[in-house]
Parts: structure tokens; C-alpha cells; sequence
């Protein structure tokens, strides 16, 4: 099943909504080897010389359709208006190593990018004030050892992992500049493959270089950011 036909079928069983003609879909490689191509979603109304549509992903294209029912929690800024979410770091789990997580939501189109000490567990206090509940999408076991104290924290490696994965996808943020990205999750985890893959190798092999090549990696980060932005 395509990526059109995929939408089609998700609008219909979820919002009974018969998407209209006229709709395509484009394909932009990714420089990683046999990586999945990134979709772009185009109404007949959107240029479709313009190699950059905004609609990345479903949920990009639910919000465009105004097919999103209004509830008492509408937006992610609502949510963390109304409920303090950091709580949900330590209720990601209790292990003996850091994860990445992707978190998804079908009642919100962005996607949360965090981490946490442990595999991926409970998120009810992101639940508990939810329409829908959230979804663990993909965790990545980070190549960095934990801190282990009183508590077990991440070490500041992990941490600056997240803030490069952050940077990438900046020019998606939310406007409160939390961990809350609109972008397709599929498109993140290519790159979050690559990115990790070779950081556990550098951790394994030449750990004396990974300070630089996080650094590195960071200013990457924020310039694909830049040039996203601007190209969008």
C-alpha cells in the first residue's frame, strides 16, 4: 500500500472522510543508503513544483482538513498548560541505561522526543490529561552509560544527544519551545539510526573522540534546521 492509498484508508476508518481527487504524493531520497524516502502530501491546491510540502505526515494532513474535533484539551501547549509533564521522565522506566523515545499521539500532530533512564514505560501523567493516550513509536538505546548515584540519571552525552535531535527538527518546534516536534516520525528515525549507530561505534572504539563529534554533530544538526526552514 502507497502512501496515498495509506492516507485514504486512514481518513475513512478514522473520520468516515472520502478524501478528495487531486491529491498526490512526492518523494524526496534520503542520503542514508536504503533509507525509507520521506512522503510529502499534496492538495490540489498546493504547489507541487514545491519540493517541500508542509504536510509531512497523516496527522500534518488531518490538521490541514480540519478534521481534528475540538475537545477540552486541544493542543499540546494546552496540555502542558494544564498538567506538569515532567513527571513523565521518571515514569519512563528504571533500568541500568538511557533511552531516546519517540512518543506520538493520533490526537495531535506532533510527535515528543525525550529521554530517559530505562526502557520505556509508563506515560500516565501525559495520559491522564490526554483526549487520546500517547504511544510509545520507537525507543534507541543510547551508546552512553547512566550516572548512577542516589538516583540514576543520564549522563550529560545522552543529554547532549537529545538537544542535536532537538536542534534537527527546531524549525518544527512548538512555540513554547518544548520537547514537541511536527514532523513525520518515520523521516526522525532514519536519521536517528545513522546518528546512533555511529556514536556506538565511536563510544566502543574511540570513546576520547566522542565529545568532538557530538559538538559536531550539534552544529550539523542546527544548520539542517536552518536550511529546512528556509526551504520550506
Amino acid at each position: 500500500m502507497d502512501h496515498l492509498q495509506k492516507l485514504k484508508k486512514k481518513l475513512l476508518d478514522k473520520h468516515k472522510f472520502e478524501l478528495p481527487g487531486g491529491w498526490q504524493v512526492k518523494y524526496s531520497k534520503r542520503s542514508k543508503e536504503g533509507a525509507r524516502p520521506d512522503p510529502y502530501y499534496y492538495s490540489p491546491d498546493h504547489d507541487k513544483n514545491n519540493l517541500s510540502s508542509p504536510l509531512r505526515s497523516i496527522p500534518n494532513v488531518e490538521q490541514y482538513l480540519g478534521l481534528y474535533v475540538n475537545q477540552a484539551v486541544d493542543t499540546v501547549e494546552d496540555l502542558f498548560k494544564k498538567y506538569d509533564t515532567t513527571k513523565c521522565q521518571t515514569e519512563l522506566g528504571e533500568g541500568n541505561f538511557s533511552v531516546i523515545y519517540i512518543l506520538t499521539n493520533p490526537r495531535y500532530p506532533e510527535i515528543k522526543i525525550g529521554h530517559s533512564t530505562g526502557t520505556v514505560g509508563r506515560i500516565k501523567t501525559f495520559n491522564s490529561g490526554s483526549p487520546e493516550d500517547f504511544r510509545i513509536y520507537k525507543t534507541f538505546k543510547s551508546p552512553f552509560p547512566i550516572i548512577k548515584n542516589k538516583t540514576k540519571t543520564s549522563s550529560q552525552k545522552t543529554i547532549t544527544l537529545e538537544k542535536i535531535f532537538h536542534a534537527r527538527y527546531d524549525h518544527v518546534r512548538v512555540p513554547s519551545g518544548r520537547e514537541f516536534f511536527n514532523v513525520d516520525p518515520d523521516v526522525v528515525i532514519d536519521e536517528f539510526e545513522t546518528d546512533i549507530e555511529y556514536l556506538t561505534k565511536c563510544q566502543e572504539h574511540t570513546p576520547e573522540l566522542v565529545d568532538s563529534y557530538l559538538n559536531l554533530m550539534l552544529d550539523i544538526a542546527k544548520s539542517k534546521s536552518m536550511l529546512d526552514a528556509n526551504n520550506a
